[in-house]
């Protein structure tokens, strides 16, 4: 219904925001970047394929929560990770 999918709308910010900073104050704390990233990316995906295959929506909600959870600190990370290398390498040419 219309309802269900404002529903899904409003939840994905308030999801993804706060799932951001918990997942990269996690990284920073454990100074395993690379490893969250790929593990959020990898059960973010899995999750989302798993949407496809709910057959309640209440299965579907916690799902499609799960996965904007997951998939939050990816993008974050992903660009921290391309500054990063960008300073290194515009050292290198220096």
């Amino acid at each position: 219904t219309d309802a269900q999918i404002g529903v899904l709308a409003a939840l994905k910010p308030w999801t993804s925001a706060p799932a951001s900073f918990l997942w990269s104050g996690l990284a920073d704390r454990m100074s395993a970047h690379k490893a969250i990233m790929l593990a959020t990316f990898v059960t973010s995906t899995l999750t989302r394929v798993g949407v496809s295959l709910a057959h309640s929506f209440w299965v579907f909600v916690l799902l499609a929560v799960a996965g904007e959870f997951l998939a939050a600190p990816v993008g974050v990370m992903a660009d921290a990770a391309v500054v990063a290398a960008c300073k290194r390498v515009s050292l290198r040419l220096l």
